[in-house]
């Protein structure tokens, strides 16, 4: 017991929330509310001890999804890109997929099937449904758990062939299900219009995609850490003669925001645009240089310039980069 909720602490997340999503991922679906009732009543008197070496288990598997660094991964097939997609989920903040991920973790040496592609699509649909689009968790959670209980069964079939072919279908209809919940073009884009640096972790996830689908070679990866938000329309605007009240209602924006290294970041920081520009010309990052590309040569940075940035960057945005259909 001491282990497990030494895992949780260590995950940053409740106790309680890890027990429930245990549950969703291998028996059935129940309410936070219920839960210790429903436990109650489906574990026998002599069956406690094989729960708590499952949650044992499993513990360490929400650690790995909630915290876990690449070395966590690197002893799966393709854990780079399993690692890739677990953690873009986290800077989504989003979890109700846990309890699907949950339940691939447990199994991965039995799956006899690649989860790579499934736990991608859920990464880009994740992005649409939930982090952009807001639409109701409650609906998707009962599908994960579905799901996951599926996977948990599955891989109790005592053919590898038949494991394999059951655990494939039941990926094809967790994607195929989830595809026919993803929010219309329109409301995408409609949403994608609010995107602003309060949600900060989430903007820079968006920005280093976005560089990603720009970069011509593959042969480097950014560090999350190493590179800031940068606005290019300052949040204190005095230098480019503005007041903090005229610029409050897109200062914020996406379509204002790029990525900089941590040293050009700062040394930016107020400046008017055309000195800052001399800074971003520095910058090796793609969505920095599309940015100047992209600027008129009248160097004039405005509100409407900066809402039909926005604009674009959701059109790419669902089009190309986290395009599931």
């Amino acid at each position: 017991w001491r282990s497990i909720t030494k895992n949780i602490e260590d995950s940053k997340t409740e106790l309680k929330k890890f027990i429930r999503y245990y549950w969703l991922s291998k028996y059935s679906f129940v309410t936070e509310k219920l839960l210790f009732k429903e436990i109650k009543q489906n574990v026998l008197k002599d069956e406690w001890q094989n729960l708590l070496n499952e949650l044992s288990i499993d513990s360490t598997n929400w650690l790995k999804i909630n915290d876990g660094s690449l070395s966590d991964f690197s002893d799966l097939k393709d854990g780079f890109k399993i690692h890739k997609s677990i953690e873009a989920l986290r800077w989504m903040q989003v979890n109700q997929c846990n309890v699907f991920l949950l339940s691939i973790l447990r199994n991965f040496d039995q799956l006899q099937a690649n989860p790579v592609h499934v736990i991608q699509f859920i990464e880009n649909f994740t992005f649409q449904y939930s982090a952009i689009s807001k639409l109701p968790a409650n609906k998707v959670e009962r599908i994960y758990s579905r799901y996951a209980v599926m996977v948990d069964k599955g891989v109790r079939e005592t053919d590898n062939k038949r494991v394999s072919r059951r655990i494939q279908q039941t990926f094809e209809s967790l994607i195929s299900e989830l595809r026919d919940l993803l929010p219309s073009r329109t409301v995408f884009l409609e949403k994608f219009a609010a995107v602003s640096y309060s949600k900060r972790v989430l903007c820079k996830y968006i920005l280093l995609k976005i560089n990603e689908s720009m970069k011509t070679s593959k042969e480097y990866q950014i560090d999350f850490n190493n590179v800031n938000i940068e606005h290019v329309l300052p949040q204190k605007p005095v230098e480019w003669g503005l007041t903090l009240a005229q610029v409050k209602p897109y200062v914020n924006l996406l379509g204002n925001l790029t990525l900089m290294d941590k040293n050009l970041n700062s040394s930016a920081q107020n400046k008017t645009l055309v000195e800052k520009l001399s800074f971003l010309k520095e910058s090796e990052l793609e969505v920095t240089k599309d940015f100047i590309k992209n600027l008129n040569d009248d160097n004039n940075w405005t509100n409407e310039r900066i809402i039909n940035r926005q604009e674009k960057l959701a059109e790419l945005s669902y089009d190309k980069i986290w395009n599931v259909i």
